[in-house]
């Protein structure tokens, strides 16, 4: 019976998610249609909408803060560069000095292991003596409870049934796809559980850091790592599911190691592979170059999560964090992130912008406002919350909110560790990329305020408050997300969405205007409080990510602390 009121609770956010997609899919066409017709059909709008391109929706490609940011680098201008253009440009002059290194090889044993005739020829077996079972069975549970909770990618019952079996009665293979799979599963597992258990790097440097195991550049779990892209060759060219889940486990391991352009090039495989748009949201965070996939992700429909009660420890796996619901609001999301690149950007169509400025309309920004909040409102009891209720617990409808807060801002040096859930790193993420939206929708009025003071107006300003509203206090830059960084999705993204809102929030010390409505509207020191939240996300990670160390050099030359 409670599995059953699982099921009709799972399929009733499943189909509320798909409700709101369904109102966007008709969205520019709604909006257009209200657009006052002398909007549209003035000679300088047509003028615009064949001359005028969108506005960037990163800061610092804006020429205002180039500007400002040139004069104030001085000798450090020339990082700018990169940032300007973002994407595989960034990551390629970033990190073509930085590769992931290779780690000393497991010594192997091998093994003969007995064939049936007719049985498939399992070829050359090795074990690793340093790999116990019960080194295989630890690692491969952090791993489904930790980022398999994020990707729910693999099923567990799947994995605990034939997987894991086989490479314990036979060992690992060279050209063996359950091998592969396996050491990448522990791989992720070690990297996991180090990132949770060990000490912080940098323990001398007196700051507390949120990174975890590994040793500067090389991460925790290279060596399982290794072994598995040793063997990755024979799997490149094939094309089945077991593959495709190959590819994602590679660049979710190099994604968290913070190679991004090796993450991108294994996201691009999976993609190639299974013929349907798999990685597209974080592509487009990254502004990376998509696969020829996108036409089809429309009717891609959500997934569907099925646990069984007669597998115990698979199904406690999947319900503990209650990760489908975490999984599919993001993915609801992520369609809603799309639609606003589309219609308030570089791509949005020109009939949807204002005459000057490169100010969009403001009924489609209400519409996007509109629709992000009906994201919100439709989440379950255990996902939602109130703007109010940011930093509290997930609670039911009707009952208090607990008396410690979920997320704080900073934590004394000394107090003993937090307990580590991992549904607290989820929420902190979604929370954070719901923010992270809200400052995109507003993002243009903060553009008008930078480059066209003299036409802001009222409404413009309070639009600019939302924005500026929502660049603080992102749940994944407090306490106790932070200190898990090894397990949080998205490092790539995270960083360069935390530097461009910095950027913003620092344009609020150089314009006049945004001057006045910081004054005004935010209490003393309710900035500096998220700044540095902020600063300390990008300094922590500047030390295993080649970009957050570019972004740092830049960050400490204008937040001199």
């Amino acid at each position: 019976m409670k599995a059953n009121r699982k099921d009709r609770s799972l399929g009733t956010i499943t189909e509320s998610l798909r409700r709101i997609e369904a109102k966007l899919e008709d969205l520019p066409r709604q909006v257009a249609e209200v657009i006052p017709t002398r909007q549209r059909s003035s000679p300088a709008a047509a003028a615009a909408e064949t001359s005028q391109p969108g506005i960037s929706r990163r800061p610092l490609s804006w020429q205002v803060i180039q500007d400002v940011l040139e004069k104030d680098l001085n000798d450090r201008a020339h990082h700018l560069r990169a940032f300007r253009e973002g994407g595989l440009v960034l990551v390629a002059e970033i990190e073509r000095f930085h590769s992931l290194p290779a780690a000393s090889r497991l010594e192997a044993q091998t093994i003969s292991v007995p064939q049936h005739p007719g049985s498939p020829d399992l070829g050359r077996r090795v074990v690793f003596p340093c790999v116990t079972l019960e080194m295989m069975q630890g690692l491969s549970t952090c791993y489904f409870e930790s980022f398999n909770s994020t990707y729910p990618l693999l099923d567990s019952q799947w994995y605990y049934a034939n997987i894991l079996p086989k490479i314990v009665r036979v060992g690992i293979g060279d050209h063996d796809t359950e091998s592969i799979i396996a050491l990448l599963v522990m791989a992720l597992g070690r990297h996991a559980v180090d990132g949770i258990t060990t000490e912080p790097l940098d323990p001398e440097s007196g700051r507390f850091s949120g990174l975890r195991g590994g040793v500067d550049h090389i991460p925790p779990g290279i060596t399982l790592f290794d072994e598995a892209r040793a063997r990755m060759g024979f799997e490149m060219t094939l094309y089945r599911l077991e593959h495709v889940q190959i590819f994602i486990l590679a660049a979710l391991f190099y994604g968290q190691s913070c190679r991004h352009s090796d993450y991108w090039r294994m996201c691009s495989h999976a993609c190639t592979s299974c013929k349907a748009l798999i990685s597209c949201g974080v592509l487009l965070d990254l502004e990376f170059p998509t696969v020829d996939l996108s036409a089809l992700e429309d009717i891609v429909p959500l997934p569907t999560f099925m646990g069984s009660d007669d597998n115990g420890e698979a199904q406690r796996m999947v319900t503990k964090p209650n990760f489908p619901y975490h999984f599919l609001a993001q993915v609801s999301l992520r369609h809603v992130v799309a639609r606003v690149y589309a219609n308030l950007y570089e791509t949005a169509p020109r009939s949807l912008y204002g005459v000057s400025h490169y100010e969009p309309s403001r009924y489609m920004v209400a519409e996007m406002a509109r629709q992000l909040d009906g994201w919100r409102s439709l989440l379950p009891n255990g996902l939602s919350w109130h703007d109010d209720q940011n930093e509290e617990m997930p609670h039911p409808m009707g009952e208090p909110s607990p008396s410690e807060p979920l997320f704080v801002g900073h934590r004394p040096p000394k107090s003993p560790p937090q307990p580590f859930e991992i549904s607290d790193i989820l929420t902190a993420a979604l929370r954070s990329r719901y923010q992270y939206v809200r400052v995109l929708i507003y993002l243009p009025y903060v553009y008008k305020a930078l480059t066209a003071p003299q036409f802001v107006s009222d409404d413009d300003v309070q639009f600019c408050i939302m924005c500026l509203r929502a660049c603080l206090r992102w749940p994944i830059t407090m306490s106790s997300p932070k200190e898990h960084k090894r397990l949080l999705p998205h490092l790539y993204g995270w960083t360069i969405s935390l530097l461009n809102v910095l950027i913003i929030l620092y344009m609020t010390t150089k314009s006049p205007l945004l001057r006045g409505v910081r004054e005004n509207n935010f209490a003393a020191g309710e900035m500096e409080e998220s700044v540095a939240l902020m600063l300390d996300w990008i300094r922590d990670m500047a030390k295993i990510d080649a970009v957050a160390e570019r972004a740092w050099s830049i960050l400490e030359q204008l937040f001199p602390m």
